[in-house]
């Protein structure tokens, strides 16, 4: 598997002229722990994250209330910056993000800026490919109806069986239909159960 088949796009980047406030904004709203730096050409020139902006509160003492608004992402951010290109393999990317404390590496084509792996991408590669399947099966009918856990869906090598005892004709029909969307799924089955009086 390669960057480009977990990176996450569009990526939400900043300049070295943004501030460090609005780079925070940036971090706490997107839920992420790094941004990458990136020039007028979308061209990765550092990578600002959650410690480089504690550490340089802690290094002058200061509140977070009396931060000069004038500092740049500039002034703090890791510069040059680790890139990976997208053909890069995954455990190439987590043995750079081991090797160098990395919690996220940004990925380019040819230089440019087209997404970012981190960690938890990593991590997700890790879970079976079934159980994948399964909870976006299983999310995807529990939104359908509205009454989630009333389906029971098992996966083997990408076979699905799914099972709703409540579940009439037309339901039975559009869970088929849902669960072929989900990407790895070979052949779906509904199982018939009898619902008990």
């Amino acid at each position: 598997m390669k960057a480009a088949d977990i990176m996450t796009r569009p990526v939400v980047s900043v300049t070295n002229e943004t501030s460090l406030r609005e780079a925070i904004v940036l971090l706490t709203e997107n839920g992420v722990g790094a941004l990458p730096v990136i020039d007028s050409n979308n061209q990765v020139v550092g990578v600002v994250g959650e410690s480089d902006l504690l550490r340089d509160r802690v290094a002058d003492g200061s509140s977070t209330a009396d931060w000069d608004s004038t500092t740049a992402v500039g002034d703090v951010m890791h510069h040059p910056a680790r890139v990976a290109e997208m053909g890069t393999e995954t455990d190439e990317l987590a043995s750079m993000m081991l090797s160098f404390g990395l919690h996220s590496i940004p990925i380019v084509d040819h230089g440019t800026l087209v997404g970012i792996v981190a960690r938890r991408d990593l991590l997700r590669t890790l879970v079976r490919n079934d159980d994948v399947i399964a909870s976006q099966v299983r999310h995807l009918l529990d939104s359908y109806t509205g009454d989630p856990g009333s389906w029971t869906v098992r996966v083997e090598q990408g076979q699905v069986t799914i099972t709703n005892a409540r579940a009439d004709h037309t339901d039975r029909r559009v869970a088929t239909a849902l669960t072929r969307t989900v990407t790895g799924v070979q052949r779906v089955r509904i199982e018939e159960v009898s619902s008990a009086t």
